[in-house]
Order: structure tokens, then sequence, then C-alpha cells
């Protein structure tokens, strides 16, 4: 009897053991999905500490602070991440993480594009810096359709304000948003305007959402004629959206220089879709 109970303990041994090998080896298999999962457990992590740290900064700052230090925290990310910086903004805007694996939607596909290829392809390199696409444009046949440049300086330090027309604009060639357009020269302020071009100059742009095709442009600043109206107003922006070298449709920006932009889309024969 007591031999029995031992074999019936050991089969019973046996067979538990036999159940666990049988588990280990089927995460073994899945390693993979582990990996994967261990990822998002990493993020999740992320996310609830930026969430604490938005409540604890929402308390002590102002509105204004806030959004810096976000853009702060983000930033600070790409430099650890782009891919986590990329997927957090994305869960952030959409509720959801992408999908950059089998990317499904438009932003997707972009998101992916922007992670695996902006960085170093030398061609969408180039075509993000405002100066040397002026080169590649001119290369294509289409110099007529650029803007005049006035001048190109390294520093805002070394702007020669006095040899500048009355009317002129005045950007960096990275990022975007960082411009001055000047509608009556005998009114500027050069020293606050050189104040603030060197304040975006510091900005490391391509880190706030981790827009690697601009982290290592070679930074120019540029000084194009004035093309907006009499009035000061600006002109209207229309951007063409290829797909496979074809325009697919155009979107018309008013009111940008207003601060509160309005967008409409139109198909190729300019009838509205939004």
């Amino acid at each position: 009897e007591i031999t029995t109970r031992l074999v019936g303990s050991e089969m019973c041994i046996r067979d538990r053991l036999g159940r666990v090998g049988r588990g280990v080896r089927c995460i073994c298999d899945r390693g993979a999905g582990v990996m994967r999962l261990i990822d998002y457990l990493l993020l999740a992590i992320v996310a609830v500490c930026a969430v604490i740290a938005w409540r604890v900064w929402h308390r002590a700052m102002k509105k204004k602070k806030i959004r810096r230090a976000a853009r702060a925290f983000y930033a600070g990310l790409s430099y650890l991440s782009p891919r986590w910086n990329t997927q957090l903004l994305y869960l952030r805007k959409f509720g959801r993480l992408p999908d950059l694996k089998h990317p499904q939607t438009l932003n997707e596909k972009l998101l992916r594009q922007k992670l695996e290829r902006f960085g170093t392809d030398p061609v969408v390199r180039r075509c993000a810096d405002k100066y040397r696409v002026r080169d590649y444009v001119a290369g294509c046949g289409c110099g007529d359709t650029l803007n005049h440049l006035l001048a190109v300086y390294d520093r805002p330090e070394e702007i020669d304000w006095a040899a500048l027309p009355e009317q002129f604009a005045v950007k960096w060639n990275f990022g975007c948003g960082y411009n001055l357009i000047c509608t009556e020269k005998s009114a500027l302020d050069t020293a606050a305007a050189e104040k603030q071009l060197r304040a975006w100059g510091r900005e490391p742009f391509w880190a706030y959402y981790s827009e690697l095709q601009y982290r290592h442009v070679e930074k120019k600043l540029l000084v194009e004629e004035y093309i907006g109206d009499a009035d000061g107003s600006l002109p209207e922006d229309y951007k063409f959206y290829c797909f496979h070298g074809r325009a697919d449709c155009v979107m018309l920006c008013v009111g940008r220089d207003e601060g509160w932009p309005k967008f409409y889309f139109f198909d190729r024969d300019f009838r509205l879709l939004r």
C-alpha cells in the first residue's frame, strides 16, 4: 500500500512537472509576444509617470509653464527613444497606441516612415532643410517658383539690418513656425528680434515630435523677400498632398497670421471635401 501511494505521488509530481514544462515551452515559443508585452509595460510605466508629472505641474505652474514642461518632457523622451515619444503622443491624441508594425491609417504609415526612413534618407533630409532644398528645387527645373533670397546668416548677431529693405521675412531653415515677418523696418525692434531668433535657434525642434529629418540640419537664417499684401496680411497657404507621384488633394489654410488658422481640403477639381 505504501509503495502504491509513493508511485501515485511520483506520477502526480511528474504530471505537474510536465505541465510546468509545457507551459515553459509555450512561453519560450511566444518570446516575441513577451517582448512586445514588455514594451507595452514600459510604455505604460512612462505614461503613468507622465500623468503624475502632468498633475503635479498642473498644480504648481501656470498654463504656459505647463506647456513648456510638457514639451521638455517629450523632447527628452525623444533623445531616449523616438519610438516611445511617437507612441505616447499618438496615445495622447487618439486614445490608443499606433500599429507601427502593420500600419493601416495614413497617420500610422507616416509615423513608421518618420521613424524608419526620414532620418537617414538623403532626399528627405535635404528637402526638410529650407536652405538646401532651394538647390534641389532649382535642379528639378522649378527655380523660378522660389521666393527671392536676400541674405543667409549663421547667427542672428550677423544680420545686417541696415542693408535689408523696408519689408522682408527672416526664418530659420529647420522646423516650422520660426518666422519673423517685418512689414515696417523703421518700427522693428532689432534687439528684440535678435533675442527671439536666438531663442528659436536654441530649441531642439526635431525632438518635440521625434521628426528625425530635422535632427542634423545645419542651422541657417534665411532672409527672403516679403510676399504679403500691402496691408500686412500674409498670402493664403496651399499644400498639395501627393501619393505615388500624383497630386491627390490640396489643403487651403487661411488666417494663419491671425493665430486661428482654418483648413479646407479640396479634390483635384477643387471641390470641397471638408
